[in-house]
């Protein structure tokens, strides 16, 4: 340590902390000072200083102090992770320094197993704690996984039976084909609103998953994304789903409520087939509707979009029109009655009448009109 000073400038940790001690943990929620000061106080240590910037600017350095040191939640430790491997594009290794030095800073418990991520799968990262809760960190869409020879080729299937919550954080865009896929256990599910699509059988067979809420800036549901989902009691669909894919949700046995926008412009297959609790659905009124799509005991009611006013009822005349026959219409008729005028005419007033109104009756009973 050089002489005179409190602290090594050439050791970033005893610089943070020196900071901390004279300034309190307020300073690390102000990037521009905290980074003028780390200038100022360890000039040799740009990189760790500009990597400690980038985070506050992200606000993961605020979300820090509102943990509880008896908070075992690993969510802010893995999005501190997922923002040094993914955005900052750091080693694994290094990233985790970083993090080990800040849960030191702000006095939260570190463990090894508690601070890095079990896997990856593909550019996000996912850890499955004590409890079973497991989370997604990271920024775009999860990879999109198959069904084959009886198991899923997820990184976390074999593990499956001790996931019984999922959180994807905020970040990830999609949640992919057949990713959870038979968590018998898992019972609870959070999906962030950067959430865009859940794809197929996404959710399929999880037999106690009873708690979800979709993301209003979902996209698309794909097919089969909650078949067999038993426990599930009831959902709400998004305004923005346009399209309820085949199977999305067959033989859910305990889902009795349904709320179906009026952007639903189609219900495929099976999409509600052996959901016996269910007994009534309001429908869109222009949706097409596939005949198996339901049971044959549910009640389909079809409804205006909110924003189209029902269409008002025609009043009855005031007046019972006179039904003339047929015959009256025929040209035919039209003529022997003009000529029964012209006759009547000329018998009343004589022959003297016949050129100032029989020629005009003869051009409308003899002359073609083009």
């Amino acid at each position: 340590m050089e002489s005179g000073k409190e602290y090594n400038a050439s050791d970033f940790r005893e610089v943070l902390w020196y900071m901390r001690r004279k300034f309190g943990r307020e300073i690390f929620r102000n990037p521009k000072r905290m980074f003028a000061l780390l200038r100022d106080l360890a000039p040799g240590l740009e990189a760790e200083s500009n990597v400690l910037r980038q985070l506050a600017e992200r606000g993961l350095l605020a979300d820090l102090e509102k943990v509880s040191p008896s908070d075992r939640d690993t969510r802010h430790v893995m999005k501190l992770y997922a923002c040094l491997t993914d955005y900052l594009q750091l080693s694994e290794e290094r990233a985790a320094y970083y993090v080990t030095l800040l849960l030191e800073l702000y006095e939260l418990p570190y463990a090894p197993s508690y601070c890095l991520p079990v896997g990856r799968t593909g550019r996000l990262a996912w850890t499955l704690d004590e409890s079973g809760l497991m989370s997604v960190f990271g920024s775009g869409p999860m990879d999109n996984y198959s069904f084959s020879s009886g198991a899923v080729n997820s990184p976390w299937w074999e593990r499956r039976t001790e996931i019984t919550s999922v959180v994807i954080s905020d970040g990830v865009t999609a949640v992919g084909d057949s990713a959870f896929y038979g968590c018998e256990n898992l019972k609870t599910v959070t999906l962030s609103n950067s959430v865009l699509r859940i794809g197929e059988w996404a959710f399929a067979d999880c037999a106690r998953l009873d708690r979800i809420t979709l993301p209003e800036k979902l996209r698309r549901i794909d097919r089969g994304a909650f078949s067999d989902c038993k426990a599930l009691p009831e959902i709400k669909i998004p305004d923005g789903i346009h399209m309820l894919e085949s199977w999305t949700f067959c033989n859910c046995t305990r889902l009795h409520r349904v709320t179906i926008p009026d952007s639903i412009s189609g219900i495929g297959q099976r999409a509600f087939q052996g959901c016996a609790l269910l007994s009534h659905v309001q429908v869109p009124a222009a949706a097409w509707v596939e005949e198996t799509a339901f049971d044959s005991t549910v009640a389909l009611t079809r409804h205006l979009p909110q924003n189209i006013a029902p269409p008002e009822e025609t009043p009855p005349p005031r007046w019972k029109p006179i039904l003339l026959p047929s015959w009256l219409n025929a040209a035919a008729a039209q003529k022997f009655l003009l000529a029964s005028f012209l006759l009547a005419v000329i018998l009343r007033h004589g022959v003297l009448t016949l050129p100032l109104i029989g020629l005009p009756v003869a051009l409308l009973l003899f002359l073609e009109r083009p």
